[in-house]
């Protein structure tokens, strides 16, 4: 590579991401996407702030497919957002990239990870113990074959896995998952009850309503029951869309508003709305 090559990379800027990340094959196309995006934002940093618009606009999806993805990055613990004020009441979200995102790398367990120390093999974390790291364009067997060095008792971890009952392991229902997260929202009653009467059991609905109330606590204007209710009848008003709604719940969020407001027509959201709606009639723009 020349210098001229070398210089455009570093006009053009870039990214590192994580290999063990794009190879995992349990985290969907989508979210590993977005997952680079940030990547390239950050550089040779941890952390990037773009803003939403410009990361719907240049990936090419839409706001609902985002959410649902960067959704999937937080569960995964990949991807955490911290939201900050700027100036006259406005907030921006910093994206931070975990480097080591698996639960293994915490200091509780006995595997540790460190830098580019562990490797994924048959869907686990492991760890080779001052052994030579495993060429990272290594095929099957190469990998196979120098596995045999790594100090992990596998067999041990297996038999404490299968020992748990498949009561243990079942997954709750949309409606345990639902009361779950309303419950992690507030102990108050009123509350619980006004947000399971509007949301249900839908998640992503609770979840968006979870941190407009933990908003409002930050803003030091708490909500009660009486004002939360006041609050999601007045998002009734602006709009019966779910998807909407959740955009106008999340406009709020990060303008640091204490109440719902309409979408602005430029919002990327009205946008998509309206492209769908003058399709059905056969307008093309």
């Amino acid at each position: 590579m020349d210098r001229n090559e070398v210089q455009i990379i570093r006009d053009t800027g870039f990214g590192q991401v994580k290999r063990s990340i794009l190879r995992d094959n349990s985290i969907s196309i989508e979210a590993k996407a977005i997952y680079s995006y940030f990547c390239g934002f950050a550089g040779s940093e941890s952390k990037a702030y773009p803003l939403r618009e410009t990361i719907i606009k240049e990936l090419g999806i839409s706001i609902k497919r985002y959410y649902k993805y960067l959704k999937e990055l937080q569960e995964k613990n990949i991807i955490k957002i911290q939201q900050v004020k700027i100036s006259n009441g406005l907030s921006r979200n910093i994206y931070y990239i975990n480097d080591c995102p698996t639960k293994s790398c915490s200091q509780n367990d006995h595997i540790v990870c460190s830098q580019n120390d562990h490797i994924e093999y048959n869907n686990r974390i492991i760890t080779y113990n001052n052994n030579p790291p495993i060429s990272p364009q290594g095929e099957k067997g190469e990998v196979e074959s120098q596995i045999k060095n790594i100090d992990v008792d596998i067999k041990d971890t297996e038999k404490t896995q299968s020992s748990k009952s498949e009561k243990e392991v079942q997954e709750d229902t949309p409606e345990e998952k639902a009361n779950k997260a309303i419950n992690s929202i507030s102990t108050d009653k009123g509350i619980k009850k006004v947000i399971k009467d509007f949301a249900g059991d839908d998640i992503d609905l609770i979840d968006a309503l979870k941190e407009f109330y933990r908003a409002r606590s930050k803003l030091k204007k708490p909500l009660t029951a009486r004002a939360l209710k006041l609050n999601i009848n007045s998002l009734k008003n602006l709009s019966m869309d779910r998807d909407e709604q959740i955009e106008i719940i999340n406009q709020s969020i990060e303008k640091g508003w204490q109440s719902f407001y309409e979408l602005p027509k430029d919002h990327p959201y009205q946008r998509e709305k309206s492209i769908k709606e003058n399709s059905k009639y056969g307008y093309v723009f």
